[in-house]
């Protein structure tokens, strides 16, 4: 019997441990999450920046290129007009492309390559349409959509612009990923 009191205080000791083991094990997992957590949310606080930071980028490329647009600083199409767009293009690497659409819906410049496919049915488009009802240029972030000129998902940031009179002409777009 007296061998077996050992045995009840050895075994009560590892049980001892063992819940020490498991609340110090508990207590390293929580700090985990928290530093995982506390990760996280910089991370989305760096990327929410990045996104608006490209998003100020694109509205002030959209806003000087509507305006020199209704100036008659820039012509509406040519290529010329295909041209400036693609360097812009190139000056914004969070966007896909840059297209020029008139009142009608109809692509009149871009810069994609000429053998890209013309979008159909633009005109129908919420990018288009919130242009279109506004009196002065606005931003507008569309929703997601498939882009015709190469079968991705995409999002237009665009803003439209006017003529020298003010009249509606078009509307100028920025196409990226849904997730830039």
């Amino acid at each position: 019997l007296r061998g077996l009191g050992w045995f009840r205080m050895l075994v009560a000791a590892e049980l001892a441990f063992s819940l020490v083991a498991a609340g110090g094990l508990w207590l390293l997992r929580a700090q985990t999450l928290q530093g995982e957590a506390r990760m996280l949310d910089a991370l989305a606080r760096a990327l929410a920046l990045q996104a608006d930071r490209t998003l100020g980028i694109g509205q002030v490329m959209l806003k000087n290129t509507s305006d020199e647009l209704s100036r008659g600083l820039i012509a509406p199409s040519g290529a010329q007009t295909d041209a400036l767009l693609r360097d812009r293009a190139r000056a914004l690497p969070s966007f896909r492309a840059i297209s020029l659409f008139d009142a009608r819906g109809r692509r009149i410049a871009t810069s994609r390559d000429e053998s890209t496919p013309a979008p159909r049915e633009v005109e129908a488009r919420d990018f288009f349409q919130a242009a279109q009802h506004t009196a002065a240029p606005q931003l507008f972030l569309s929703d997601p959509y498939v882009a015709l000129g190469d079968d991705r998902p995409a999002v237009s940031l665009s803003v439209g612009w006017f003529d020298a009179r003010g009249r509606f002409a078009g509307v100028l777009a920025l196409v990226a990923d849904p997730d830039f």
